[in-house]
């Protein structure tokens, strides 16, 4: 009995717990790297959600939504988020939570899209400009020169 000792572990198992071992630091790896990126990750997570939302509009109308003032809207908060140096994680919850209830019926309507171009202008809050209605000139006023007299 020359190759048998007591109270070894098969290869089996041997390479079980190796391979175990592995994954447990590839797991610990990934959420060391998840974590140190997070304003990075929820930033471009924002940013993906807001441009399918931009897509969705274009692709299906939605009744009741202008779709020129949500693309100005979308637009400008993408170009503040892309300039801003990061991501502010207590002011983006209550956007992060809209963005997350819009996309997760796959289904848009009116108060959905101004639920999150409120989310966005309360990140931004300059963005208020972009999304007052422009208003159109009194055409009351303005004289007729197309009638023949």
């Amino acid at each position: 009995m020359v190759g048998s000792q007591k109270g070894a572990m098969s290869k089996g198992c041997l390479i079980t717990l190796i391979v175990v071992g592995v994954l447990i630091i590839l797991a610990v790896i990934a959420l060391a790297v998840c974590y140190a990126y997070r304003d990075k990750l929820a930033k471009a997570g924002v940013e993906v959600m807001v441009s399918g939302v931009k897509t969705e509009l274009m692709e299906h109308p939605v009744e009741g939504v202008d779709t020129v003032q949500f693309n100005a809207v979308a637009d400008g908060f993408m170009e503040r988020l892309d300039a801003a140096e990061g991501f502010d994680a207590e002011k983006s919850q209550e956007l992060l939570a809209t963005v997350q209830a819009v996309m997760s019926d796959k289904e848009l309507d009116a108060d959905e899209v101004g639920d999150l171009m409120d989310g966005m202008v309360a990140y931004f809050p300059d963005l208020e400009a972009l999304r007052k209605p422009m208003e159109l000139p009194d055409t009351n006023m303005i004289e007729d020169t197309t009638l023949i007299e």
